[in-house]
């Protein structure tokens, strides 16, 4: 297919950024915002009481690409008691990505970095010195929930390195001065951690965000298909109206819904590039050849027996024989 000039490429561009940042509310964001809306409203009741107890945390686990980042983003970015809270100094949220690999004393190291510490972090500055003035942060910005992505990281030091970084995180939840809420976003390796330390498991709630059933759940990508095609202003073909596509759509995406909604864009950026006015199952064809390099026979809305494939596994293999 031959591209567009420069304004309309530009004008596309402009349309699947904005498409990019539509969230859509799923069975697995409502867990994740409920329980955070939960473990909030416990730290600012013991607040108005004048008490300081133990704060809790929630631990999302996903494969990647399943939106559990996204889902605590933007329950955190919703949440009205945080909203409410929000002064000039203040910043009632952070968000550390966990470096890779992570030892306690790099996690430290970022953390401070994410709480806009300025100067580059002494490497002789023990753990225990950089989590200290963690702490003092924390109090000092009225930080109320920290997250921590690709928490995942943390599994791949020696045992006591990761005891010693658990100890840190379950520290924050137990300040007797300033504890904060944890929200932390991992895949499913992280649960290796969770089995290993009862006392953080007894502290946090684990969410597992699961693939969804091509049986019950092709309404909700129904829905958000139909979000996108009107933000996007394309009209939806009689091709992919019917419940085959939906269910072709969820294999393409790994039955993950972000995933899911990820591929609709990527089929609406195909339609809008060639100029259409529908937009047509051959646009996701397209967009999921573009995407993964995946042939016909792997592809999910050209295969004729799509519901056997197990999509990503077939890519992890060629994959590893292409390195051979």
């Amino acid at each position: 297919m031959t591209r567009p000039g420069g304004m309309v490429t530009m004008r596309v561009d402009r349309t699947v950024a904005s498409l990019r940042r539509i969230f859509i509310p799923h069975a697995a964001s409502d867990a994740v915002s409920n329980e955070l809306d939960r473990l909030l409203r416990q730290q600012f009741a013991s607040e108005a009481l004048g008490r300081v107890d133990e704060a809790g945390g929630l631990v999302v686990i996903g494969p990647s690409g399943s939106g559990k980042t996204t889902a605590i983003k933007h329950a955190i970015e919703q949440h009205k008691l945080l909203i409410a809270t929000q002064e000039d100094r203040t910043r009632p949220a952070v968000f550390v990505r966990v470096p890779a690999p992570a030892s306690i004393k790099d996690l430290g190291a970022a953390t401070l970095n994410a709480l806009g510490w300025t100067v580059q972090v002494p490497s002789r500055w023990s753990a225990m010195e950089r989590w200290r003035r963690v702490q003092n942060l924390l109090h000092d910005f009225r930080v109320r929930v920290l997250h921590f992505h690709e928490a995942q990281h943390l599994t791949t030091g020696k045992q006591k390195e990761m005891q010693a970084t658990n100890d840190a995180l379950k520290s924050r939840l137990q300040d007797p001065t300033w504890p904060v809420v944890l929200a932390i976003s991992a895949t499913p390796e992280f649960q290796s951690i969770l089995s290993q330390d009862t006392q953080l498991l007894r502290r946090v709630v684990p969410l597992k965000i699961e693939r969804m059933s091509l049986a019950s759940d092709r309404d909700e990508i129904r829905d958000a298909l139909q979000v996108y095609v009107q933000a996007a202003r394309i009209s939806p073909s009689d091709s992919i109206k019917s419940h085959d596509f939906c269910r072709r759509l969820m294999i393409a995406g790994d039955r993950l819904f972000a995933l899911t909604c990820r591929m609709i864009v990527d089929g609406i950026e195909e339609a809008l590039l060639e100029g259409a006015e529908e937009l047509r199952i051959d646009h996701f064809a397209n967009a999921f050849r573009r995407r993964t390099g995946a042939m016909d026979a792997y592809n999910a809305f050209v295969a004729d027996d799509y519901r056997k494939l197990d999509i990503y596994s077939i890519l992890d293999q060629q994959s590893e024989e292409d390195r051979q």
